[in-house]
């Protein structure tokens, strides 16, 4: 039993290897014309084992600014894009979008908003920070409210409220419409969850 177990598993594995490897080659006509052009805001997801590859990460972005995409947010778990791409980054607006080479990856500095495109650096602190100033905002609101009316309830937050209250504090950007994750994980690291409510993640 165990035997046929690994087995199946083995063959799901090598299935969804060959897939990947059959769409990146372009072998597949369904994937060959993909509709980037709807694609307003990514997010990526990436290791922070992969992150310390800056060199990588700026070949992405120039790969995404030639594919028009408005915004970008890149996210890792441990801050490692903040410390890395955070002070060399630059923007590429002097950088031809149709010939972004590797030369010109090495010239970024830390401009986060680009002619064509918007990149946003986030780590797990950010979705900490953004969470707890929320609260702290909603318990104020709730005992101001609460002190006014001189009701004594138990607070019932929506949705809408905690929206609201990101939005109030600053933590309000757009939602990311398609989730690239790069690295062996799986699961979105830590991505702040109150931006993934219609998102795709890949």
């Amino acid at each position: 039993m165990h035997l046929l177990v690994c087995l199946v598993h083995i063959l799901s594995s090598l299935k969804k290897w060959l897939l990947a490897y059959i769409i990146s080659f372009g072998l597949l006509s369904k994937y060959q014309n993909l509709r980037l052009d709807m694609l307003n805001c990514l997010a990526v997801v990436v290791d922070s084992e992969e992150a310390k590859d800056t060199t990588k990460i700026k070949q992405l972005l120039c790969w995404l600014l030639t594919m028009d995409i408005k915004n970008i947010t890149l996210y890792d778990m441990q801050g490692v894009l903040k410390k890395t791409l955070g002070n060399d980054l630059m923007s590429l607006t002097k950088t031809s979008t149709r010939s972004c080479s590797v030369d010109d990856v090495k010239m970024m500095a830390s401009v986060f908003q680009m002619e064509n495109m918007t990149v946003e650096i986030l780590s797990l602190s950010d979705g900490k920070e953004g969470i707890a100033k929320a609260a702290t905002f909603l318990c104020s609101k709730y005992m101001k409210d609460d002190s006014v009316s001189c009701n004594k309830s138990e607070p019932a937050f929506t949705e809408s409220d905690v929206a609201n209250a990101l939005n109030a504090i600053g933590y309000c950007a757009p939602e990311p419409q398609l989730l690239l994750i790069y690295g062996p994980a799986r699961c979105h690291l830590g991505f702040p969850p109150w931006r993934l409510t219609y998102t795709e993640i890949v």
